[in-house]
């Protein structure tokens, strides 16, 4: 893990193009502290153009602000999926239990993970399959430099993998792989969502 080679990484991308929201760690110390721990969510796009243009001032907010409907009204949309499943997963749970009911209560915990996005510039409402392909073309190599040098233990790829799996790696023992859907999905309840990582995980 090198953080300080990421913010690198990340600034020089900035350079070179001024429209490139930032993600990553979403807060560097709690990163640095979960050896073993560490969850990343490699997403589709930033919804809109956070403060800064920086997703993870954005999500730092959400996790800490007394009122984060303040921030960004829609938030629970895709991150309550991603509250639960990364509280229940730092904790142990083998299910979700009455604790996840109010994502509110444990919402803290988006300081403990790290999102990127395929498209590292503001999206829409709604990801266009075409654009999210020709951003995988132009980013994949971003976002490989950013598991890198992430080092992260488990990688949860959000409705992603069909437009990175030509780059992703074969085979890589050290980390735990998981695909599923993106968390802003209606197809499986989120306890469903939330089994089918744990299966992934135990195999």
């Amino acid at each position: 893990m090198d953080l300080k080679k990421h913010e690198e990484l990340l600034n020089k991308l900035r350079a070179n193009d001024e429209e490139v929201v930032l993600d990553g760690a979403v807060d560097n110390d709690q990163w640095s502290n979960l050896k073993g721990k560490r969850i990343l969510w490699i997403l589709k796009e930033a919804n809109g153009t956070p403060q800064d243009n920086d997703l993870r001032k954005l999500l730092n907010e959400l996790a800490s602000t007394p009122n984060p409907n303040k921030i960004y009204a829609k938030w629970k949309t895709t991150y309550g999926l991603v509250v639960k499943v990364s509280y229940g997963l730092l904790n142990g749970y083998d299910k979700l239990g009455d604790w996840a009911d109010n994502v509110d209560t444990i919402r803290g915990v988006l300081k403990d993970i790290a999102v990127i996005n395929v498209n590292k510039r503001a999206g829409a409402r709604k990801a266009n399959l075409k654009m999210l392909t020709k951003c995988a073309e132009e980013f994949h190599d971003i976002i490989l430099k950013q598991i890198e040098l992430l080092d992260p233990d488990i990688i949860i790829l959000g409705g992603v993998k069909y437009v990175l799996s030509k780059w992703l790696p074969d085979n890589d023992s050290r980390k735990k792989w998981i695909t599923t859907d993106h968390p802003g999905q209606r197809r499986l309840t989120h306890r469903q969502y939330y089994s089918s990582i744990l299966k992934q995980l135990k195999a």
